[in-house]
């Protein structure tokens, strides 16, 4: 698995989220630092071969079709994993093609299942 790209310049002036909508702009703000990121193949990229259940780092990365335990199948999509400890953890997958976002915790060592964040356009 190849080394991520640092966060700190994608969160260094991000909001904090206090509702689901707020949630939802931080996002697709994100959402459009990540295009840019992807258009110059500076994210490392997960694939085939990759199982998110392995990352064991605070990072971002690209999926591809095909990594495993990922919960969306297209290209277009971002992990973030927050790694507190090597027993709890916290990932989102961000799917830009199918406009869907999920996330799920890990902890004392176990990965939970997956939940979609849903919000209604304005």
């Amino acid at each position: 698995m190849s080394e991520a790209y640092p966060l700190s310049e994608l969160f260094k002036n991000a909001p904090t989220a206090t509702s689901l909508s707020d949630l939802s702009m931080l996002f697709a703000n994100i959402s459009g630092e990540l295009l840019s990121w992807e258009a110059s193949k500076l994210l490392p990229v997960l694939g085939p071969m990759d199982n998110l259940d392995d990352i064991t780092d605070t990072s971002l990365r690209r999926l591809t079709v095909g990594a495993a335990n990922c919960p969306v199948q297209s290209n277009g999509s971002f992990c973030l994993t927050l790694h507190h400890s090597k027993s709890y953890a916290f990932q989102v997958v961000m799917s830009i093609l199918e406009a869907k976002i999920v996330f799920r915790t890990k902890a004392q060592g176990t990965w939970y299942g997956w939940y979609q964040i849903t919000a209604s356009a304005k």
